[in-house]
């Protein structure tokens, strides 16, 4: 898997493009999903509002270090908020491909999506965000030698995940058409069957307009 630097130097901007707009990646699995229960499983698993938080002055302490030089910090919760958000989407999304049940598997999660499951898709791996799930740094908690570089490192980091949420919604949405042919269970994680998830999806699907444009 690639180092989080690699996952770093990612730029999502071309894909966005494609996938959000005009819609941000979580409202964009709203749409996709529907369901209200749904919605609410999956916005509150996975913390989606750090998306679109904005960090001001308040949230960064100044340190003047001994060698007279100030450095600069986010505050630990805002840090680790976006940077828990990768951990529980890429939790998510392998649960997915591998029809995981954390709840009830005593192995450990998989540390990959199965070939078969990406294959089934007809779409691109964001292999280059992977990283995130063997980094044990979080790149938030650094100290930075401005201000401006953490509002920086945060933006980009709200691009990729924000990226990473369309593109989970995008799976999402081709295992809904795929029916029962599809390799991927996106109830697993909160311990539905993939039965039980289509059952709250479909009649969503027609009834949806949005859906009735895919059809």
């Amino acid at each position: 898997m690639p180092v989080l630097s690699t996952m770093l130097n990612f730029d999502p901007m071309p894909a966005l493009a494609l996938i959000l707009t005009p819609q941000s990646g979580p409202a964009h699995l709203d749409t996709i999903l529907g369901d209200p229960f749904l919605c609410s499983i999956f916005q509150g698993a996975l913390n989606a509002q750090v998306i679109d938080y904005k960090i001001s002055l308040i949230n960064i302490t100044a340190h003047l270090n001994e060698d007279t030089r100030t450095t600069y910090t986010l505050d630990p919760d805002v840090a680790g908020s976006l940077f828990s958000l990768f951990k529980k989407l890429i939790q998510v999304i392998t649960c997915a491909g591998n029809n995981f049940n954390p709840n009830i598997d005593i192995i450990s999660l998989p540390s990959k999506l199965p070939n078969n499951a990406i294959g089934s898709l007809g779409m691109a791996d964001p292999v280059t965000s992977w990283g995130t799930l063997t980094s044990s740094i979080n790149p938030l908690a650094l100290e930075f030698n401005s201000v401006g570089n953490i509002f920086k490192m945060f933006r980009k980091l709200q691009d990729i995940a924000n990226f990473l949420f369309g593109w989970f919604a995008e799976v999402v949405k081709v295992s809904i058409l795929q029916g029962q042919d599809s390799r991927w269970n996106f109830g697993s994680y909160f311990g539905l069957s993939f039965e039980e998830f289509l059952d709250r999806i479909h009649p969503i699907v027609h009834g949806n307009p949005y859906w009735s444009t895919l059809s």
